[in-house]
């Protein structure tokens, strides 16, 4: 390793040397502050005929890009064989049903149904297989891929093997061994699977294949399910919409310049759109709450631990104050409940013995709680009047069911948000493995610049700051608090006591208002424009970012949706709101946002998870 050091610094020796020798070649030291470049023109000019400036930097830069141009081309074909392997598995599958006239039948008649319908036919009527529903499945999937949805990474190819296995043991039991039995589910493409290419959308990942399931799809199979499909990710966190390089950019499905939500938005799409029952995400920064939000589909971030998120590969390790969570999405609150029914079983459990024995038990509850109500986060940013409508509205659901409401205000919403930007801000991470080892890999250059922020000397971070701030069209005075963070790096030590510190604060809140659960907005607004800053998304996450920070379970549920009314409000406030605050642009976006979800997020202590459910379960049904 020493050697390896030494020549690196060698390396950027050579290659300072260089710079300077093309900046006297080209007379570009007239242009530079002379202090700096006159001595070293003067060098150069007294040495022109000497090896190191005649043949030593010429020689040395040749070789330099000649490395960059094998290494992009590397990257191409590796791009290449990926895309081109997609393309095969596609034609295998298509090519290996063709044939049969089963799946294309079943396509209409299992094509839309629910978990419980599904359930009811393959398990009770048994009118239908496990791998007739897989089939059917898989033939809408090339459906979706032929109409470019791009929310498909991978189609299991041998997902009918696990379907088989399932109707085998249905066969031999006269009931199934979950709730989730026979029911087809789709992943997130970072949760590996035998035989799969989980690459995380990152083309330098391709060509490996998983050797092993991790233990959540494990737990999937064990508990009688189907994975059927891997959905498209971005590969950066914190990102707006799913967009990569290898499977594409994903559209909203009813506001197609609307965002989905960065890792998990695909998940949410292909409910939508009926190519799969269950979706299982991964909430680190509040990415599955933030799809369902967008989306307008049921999320839950369950306590950390609850289920397994063990062997999945993580590109590069989060911050160490939130934890990765395996997350389900569904169509509705029942579903989510069987999911945590089936994989939270004493015998599913068993797989991965760092998990503690604690089964899920659904609730059916006529308990009178008390249930804490916020309306808005102004520290973070403030809701936009459709939020506020959805709210009254559930507030009046809540005091209906005979619940005791109790105005809270959570303290320092913006910490969890800050602490957050300031760990990435120092963590070079993806800038070291993705751009400078892997050439950028499939990232777009906007994408690399991200990457870069974090390895930005913090001397030049308040010039940068300040452009940026320009390029953002804000200078309000949450765009300037964001931007702090980005600037002074956090000692470890500093970090830990301040999340330590928060969360201390945020129980003592719960204990003194006796709280049995917390309810507020899932987000200050609908799903945002494509074309949205990322200062702005970065309040619109701190809604759900504060409830990783603490590790509370958390759900969202969609209610209802943004109203004729509500755009023409919004529009009045507008006007009132100066166009460079982040408040003004989020008002500015609801023009165009009649139809769109809107969703409530309801929030419990660590293993609470029943009891959040619970009460979604009622608010659900209200709505209905």
């Amino acid at each position: 390793m020493g050697i390896v050091s030494c020549f690196c610094s060698l390396a950027k020796v050579i290659d300072f040397a260089s710079f300077l020798y093309v900046c006297y070649s080209f007379d570009l030291h007239v242009y530079f502050i002379r202090l700096v470049l006159n001595p070293t023109a003067g060098y150069f000019a007294t040495a022109q005929r000497a090896f190191l400036c005649r043949i030593g930097c010429p020689l040395w830069i040749t070789a330099r890009l000649c490395l960059t141009l094998f290494r992009f081309r590397g990257r191409s074909k590796k791009l290449t064989k990926k895309l081109k392997k997609l393309t095969e598995v596609q034609n295998n599958i298509s090519s290996k049903l063709l044939g049969l006239q089963t799946p294309i039948q079943n396509v209409d008649k299992v094509i839309g149904l629910r978990m419980d319908q599904l359930r009811h036919h393959i398990v009770e009527k048994r009118d239908i297989t496990t791998l007739d529903v897989v089939e059917a499945f898989q033939v809408h999937a090339l459906q979706l891929l032929q109409a470019e949805t791009a929310c498909i990474a991978e189609i299991i190819f041998d997902a009918d093997v696990t379907a088989i296995l399932a109707d085998q043991e249905l066969s031999k039991c006269t009931s199934p061994k979950s709730p989730l039995h026979g029911i087809p589910v789709s992943l997130i493409n970072c949760i590996s699977i035998k035989g799969e290419d989980c690459t995380g959308s990152l083309v330098f990942k391709a060509k490996e294949n998983a050797a092993y399931d991790c233990k959540i799809v494990a737990a999937l199979k064990k508990a009688g399910a189907v994975p059927i499909l891997l959905s498209n990710m971005s590969p950066l966190p914190c990102q707006l919409s799913t967009s990569s390089e290898l499977y594409g950019t994903c559209k909203h499905p009813s506001h197609p310049d609307r965002a989905v939500g960065g890792s998990s938005g695909a998940e949410a799409i292909l409910l939508l759109r009926n190519a799969s029952v269950l979706g299982l995400g991964v909430d680190t920064f509040g990415d599955v709450r933030i799809s369902a939000v967008f989306c307008g589909v049921v999320g839950f971030k369950p306590t950390s631990n609850r289920l397994s998120s063990d062997d999945i590969p993580m590109t590069v390790r989060p911050p160490f104050f939130l934890s990765p969570v395996v997350s389900p999405l569904a169509m509705d609150v029942a579903s989510i409940i069987n999911v945590m029914e089936s994989l939270c079983s004493a015998s599913v459990l068993k797989i991965d013995p760092t998990l503690p024995l604690c089964p899920f038990t659904p609730l059916h509850s006529s308990k009178k709680l008390t249930i804490g109500f916020y309306t808005s986060l102004p520290e973070l940013i403030p809701c936009v009047p459709s939020v506020d409508r959805c709210l009254v509205e559930v507030r009046s659901i809540i005091q209906s069911l005979g619940h005791t409401v109790v105005e809270v205000q959570p303290p320092r919403p913006d910490e969890p948000l800050l602490l957050t930007l300031s760990y990435l801000a120092a963590d070079d991470s993806y800038w070291r493995l993705i751009v400078r080892q892997n050439m950028g890999d499939a990232l777009s250059m906007v994408d690399i610049f991200k990457c870069g922020l974090a390895a930005t000397p913090y001397c030049l971070r308040s010039v940068l700051g300040w452009l940026l701030q320009l390029q953002q069209g804000s200078s309000c005075s949450r765009t300037k608090k964001l931007f702090s963070a980005w600037k002074k790096q956090l000692p470890v030590g500093e970090l830990e006591n301040r999340v330590r510190k928060y969360r201390e604060n945020f129980m003592t809140l719960w204990e003194e208002e006796k709280l049995d659960l917390l309810i507020g907005p899932a987000a200050p607004s609908p799903a945002l424009l494509t074309s949205s800053s990322a200062l702005l998304y970065f309040m619109n996450m701190g809604y759900s970012l504060i409830f990783n920070l603490l590790d509370f379970p958390a759900g969202v549920l969609p209610l209802g949706s943004v109203t004729k009314s509500d755009v023409e409000v919004t529009a009045d406030l507008a006007s009132k709101e100066p166009s460079n605050s982040l408040f003004g642009q989020l008002l500015r976006q609801q023009k165009t946002s009649e139809g769109l979800p809107l969703a409530v997020q309801v929030v419990g202590k660590p293993w609470a998870d029943d009891l959040i459910l619970d009460i979604m379960k009622q608010l659900e049904n209200r709505r209905h």
